[in-house]
């Protein structure tokens, strides 16, 4: 039983530091491109995001959990059985891509540039 905590609090761990890193590179692209790259990184907060010129709390908080959720999946599954690890990793890899080509496509019907606005800006 201790083992399979072990494997789920290693996952939630890898998971928490995959999210704060891509959530760095998301940022970044984000000022040149938009948020096409946060689209397939984070695509159920990209969906949940009513528009994109403010980002929802609600929608940074589903970012952060999203790849520590998948971890803790992931490692639960690794204490089942390597099978149930390859099933687990192949249905969560075709969900993760189908919700990024939704939040891809509903990027790119929306093209937004994160840019600093005059009123921010000093004379």
């Amino acid at each position: 039983m201790s083992s399979s905590r072990s494997y789920i609090l290693i996952g939630i761990l890898i998971g928490l530091a995959l999210s704060l890193g891509l959530a760095c590179i998301s940022f970044l692209y984000a000022i040149h491109d938009g948020f096409r790259v946060a689209a397939y990184c984070f695509p159920h907060a990209v969906l949940l995001s009513p528009d994109f010129n403010s980002v929802s709390l609600i929608s940074l908080l589903v970012a952060l959990i999203l790849w520590p959720l998948y971890g803790a999946i992931l490692g639960s599954s690794l204490a089942r059985g390597r099978r149930t690890l390859q099933l687990v990793l192949v249905c969560l890899l075709i969900q993760h891509v189908a919700l990024g080509s939704f939040a891809w496509s509903r990027v790119d019907s929306k093209p937004v540039k994160v840019t600093l606005e005059d009123s921010v800006r000093r004379p």
